[in-house]
């Protein structure tokens, strides 16, 4: 056992190989469906054993959400997750055992297309990451129109990026506790999770040092208008008479498939709002503190989502008519990166632009979207049902693997730059 003492109480982990783990820690509380964020001071004390502490011992909730368009990559989500709407502010930790300095601090911020995953999924568990001398959390946020949807906050940030805003502070409140240094905190994700570093990195900052955006759709922002348009299409859908705040979270996810369907620009319906030009990023803004900054995408990544798309017409991949959009060609998912690099760079900040191109033995998705998550966090029961593996074993994406995981956790040591490694990763 492990125990983890911090402000808001006495948390007790488990110890394996190493590294601590404490999972379901609560850093916010929201008492309505769509209030702000609120920071927790003192944890549920009906969690409390006799002793005083806190069991951190099994995962917390996720936010609730239907299954994912991408279980043909990922496979479903591990069976040791449970949903609960109002305890989604929950995050883990993972870290070295014995520490005595300060470590850098990797906060993981999880994708999903911005109504799925969690903190709390075994996907994105930090164990093997942590070895390489680094605090790991994944943090949560609310996801699709609960955490999205338009209006449902005064702020001008959307209700789940108020949420993973919090999370952040909370890191930075809490980074003596945990024996991390808070000037050293490197925010990484994929897929969503890579978009939304880029709206932190607008937003707060000042709470980022470093940052490592993988496989981001990043000219997928949504402006005004279309916002609205999607806040319209989930009225229509909810029950008659009844409102987001009072039909039953069942009902809500229900809208939230149907404004989906019914959404005829191809465009992800929940998702952060910039005031902005349609298509482009908003990146530019970040004038007077240098970040450190990894940019990259797999070299399939839009195979999937061209899959979705030839199914959709019932017609054989390569003959499929593909729209023009982000998912389709490998040319959006580079040249987004590239944009967003160029802009970053502009501004007078340190990027690299990589493109992971490492392939399971014996599959037939290649370096599809999702390959990096398995070389980086989870482990072989939370990747046993995953077709992105292919035929290979998870000891083979282990090994494959380590060079990431060392090149990531040095990044967030000090900002030493990743290597090309051949098989795995060149540099652009």
């Amino acid at each position: 056992m492990a125990t983890l003492n911090l402000p808001q109480g006495t948390y007790r982990g488990l110890e394996a190989n190493d590294v601590e783990s404490f999972r379901g820690i609560p850093f916010a509380y929201h008492p309505t469906r769509f209030a702000p964020p609120a920071p927790v001071t003192l944890s549920n004390p009906d969690k409390r054993s006799l002793d005083g502490e806190i069991d951190a011992t099994t995962r917390g909730p996720m936010c609730p959400q239907t299954p994912s368009r991408l279980e043909m990559v990922t496979g479903p989500l591990p069976p040791d997750t449970g949903v609960l709407e109002e305890g989604t502010g929950c995050l883990s930790i993972f870290r070295p055992g014995g520490i005595t300095l300060p470590l850098p601090i990797m906060v993981y911020v999880h994708g999903g297309g911005f109504v799925s995953g969690g903190s709390q999924v075994g996907w994105y568990d930090g164990e093997r990451l942590a070895r390489e001398g680094v605090i790991v959390i994944p943090i949560a946020y609310r996801l699709g129109a609960f955490g999205f949807l338009y209006g449902s906050t005064t702020s001008k940030h959307a209700l789940g990026v108020q949420d993973l805003i919090t999370a952040l502070e909370w890191v930075h409140a809490n980074a003596v506790s945990i024996g991390g240094d808070a000037t050293r905190v490197c925010t990484f994700g994929q897929s969503a999770g890579g978009y939304l570093q880029q709206v932190l990195l607008d937003a707060v900052p000042h709470l980022i040092r470093r940052c490592i955006i993988q496989s981001s759709p990043g000219n997928s922002a949504q402006d005004v208008k279309q916002a609205k348009a999607s806040r319209d299409l989930f009225l229509a859908s909810l029950p008659q008479g009844r409102t987001p705040e009072t039909v039953t979270t069942a009902e809500f996810l229900a809208a939230q498939t149907q404004t989906f369907i019914k959404n005829q620009t191809g465009a992800v319906p929940f998702l952060p709002t910039l005031e902005q030009v349609p298509g482009r990023s908003k990146v530019t803004t970040l004038q007077g503190q240098k970040h450190d900054i990894v940019i990259g995408w797999a070299a399939d990544d839009e195979r999937v989502f061209a899959m979705m798309e030839a199914g959709k017409q019932r017609v054989p991949l390569d003959q499929a008519k593909l729209p023009h959009d982000k998912y389709c060609t490998i040319d959006e998912w580079e040249a987004a990166s590239v944009a967003l690099a160029n802009d970053l760079r502009s501004n007078g900040h340190e990027v690299t632009l990589y493109r992971l191109y490492w392939k399971p033995r014996g599959s037939l998705l290649g370096a599809v979207h999702c390959i990096d998550l398995p070389l980086l966090l989870g482990d072989a029961a939370a990747w046993d049902k995953a077709p992105l593996k292919g035929e290979a074993t998870f000891e083979e994406i282990d090994v494959a693997g380590q060079p990431l995981r060392r090149m990531w956790a040095q990044f967030a040591r000090d900002g030493t730059a990743p290597t090309a490694v051949h098989g795995v990763l060149e540099i652009r």
